[in-house]
């Protein structure tokens, strides 16, 4: 009897291992024969088994076993029995299986005995459409669908691009590699693979295995169409990374607006965006009058599709170039030694507390701050008031 098994820790590294087992007096003699895992297809690893058994005296071994056959059957009644029925509890009765392939094998033995006669089995698979795939998924899923639509009015493809595309600020990349069944039949699988690189959304997955977290998903070969299996490899994986970039973003805004306001009621945060086709990109200023500060820039590259992702892009590379510490900790002033900067409080998923001096989270004296805002309020009133009246023509006295 010849056995194939197959080892697939990986899809690159595909091993082989065939059994031979003939009968003796004494009851079966067996002998192994293993490929090295470096195989992308089963049917090359299995024709290198098959090659390597060979090249051993595999087939000397075969012409010693004794082929006494016990019982005569019906060529059409071991074909049957080849056949897997399921049980009463769903599962297949492999054991009925290989025991008519022995039988098989022994035919073919007596009928053209030296193993001049091996029976051939090809691995059939039953096609699917990606409606009935979907079918077949696990419910809920994470996010709500439309119960209402078909599989292919969803657009997995265009929404899974879409987060791709945000994602890419994080260096996040997404690949598909197509499997074939290696059969006659033809059918595609997919493996949809997303690695990201970005430290600090690492850190928020609680990933600490190295400097990259990969995740790989696999949909078996049953598809006709390579696109159908690319749409079933549909998963939505950076709903945290996309979370992380708009709550940061959004306070960031209003940190760096607490920071402005005291500092200096001039103080803008400016946009400016350029580029060329869809890709977008993001040039913000932060401007003061009178500080040592002056301009600063911090600009992303044109790869975004949309105003709102290049700005939260340009947002998070000024968040991370330490600009709120620029603002807190003038030239010549270092910050506290238990200080923890801006960026790195919130990769760690805690609150930053903008009116704190030593970088804790106690606050100033409210009445303190309530006094400061007054006092810029009546500053500002004051040069609207010196503005409208140069406008005017109206001689102003320094």
């Amino acid at each position: 009897m010849l056995h194939f098994e197959f080892i697939e820790e990986d899809p690159s590294t595909i091993q082989c291992i065939l059994a031979v087992t003939i009968p003796t007096p004494s009851g079966n003699a067996r002998r192994s024969y293993s490929t090295t895992p470096t195989f992308g297809k089963r049917f090359e690893a299995k024709g290198e088994a098959a090659a390597i058994a060979v090249s051993m005296g595999a087939l000397d071994f075969l012409k010693s076993a004794l082929s006494p056959i016990t019982h005569c059957r019906d060529k059409i009644d071991l074909l049957a029995q080849a056949s897997e029925t399921p049980l009463d509890d769903g599962k297949v009765d492999m054991v009925a299986g290989e025991r008519a392939m022995e039988e098989i094998e022994q035919l073919c033995e007596q009928w053209r005995p030296g193993g001049t006669v091996q029976p051939e089995y090809i691995p059939f698979k039953l096609g699917k459409n990606n409606q009935g795939k979907f079918d077949t998924l696990t419910r809920p899923f994470v996010e709500s669908i439309d119960k209402n639509k078909g599989v292919y009015e969803h657009h997995w493809s265009s929404r899974l691009n879409i987060i791709i595309q945000g994602a890419k600020m994080h260096t996040c990349r997404a690949s598909y590699h197509f499997s074939s069944s290696g059969t006659k039949s033809l059918l595609t699988g997919c493996v949809l693979r997303i690695v990201i690189t970005h430290p600090p959304i690492l850190s928020a997955l609680g990933f600490s295995g190295g400097k990259e977290l990969v995740k790989t998903y696999v949909v078996d070969p049953h598809f006709v169409k390579s696109n159908d299996a690319k749409i079933a490899k549909y998963e939505e994986k950076t709903q945290a990374t996309r979370e992380f970039d708009r709550t940061t973003s959004e306070n960031f805004v209003k940190v760096l607006g607490k920071l402005l306001m005291r500092l200096d009621p001039g103080g803008k945060i400016l946009f400016d965006y350029f580029g060329s086709g869809v890709p977008v990109k993001a040039k913000g200023m932060a401007a003061h009058s009178g500080l040592i500060l002056g301009r600063r820039t911090f600009s992303v590259p044109a790869q975004y599709p949309s105003k709102l992702e290049s700005k939260t892009a340009a947002i998070l590379e000024a968040a991370k170039a330490g600009l709120v510490e620029l603002l807190r900790y003038p030239a010549g002033t270092e910050p506290p030694e238990r200080y923890v900067s801006y960026w790195d409080t919130l990769s760690k998923h805690e609150s930053y507390d903008v009116n704190s001096s030593d970088g804790d989270t106690d606050d100033e004296d409210p009445g303190k701050t309530k006094a400061m805002k007054k006092k810029l309020k009546r500053k500002r009133k004051a040069e609207k008031k010196k503005a409208d009246k140069q406008a005017s023509g109206v001689p102003v006295c320094c």
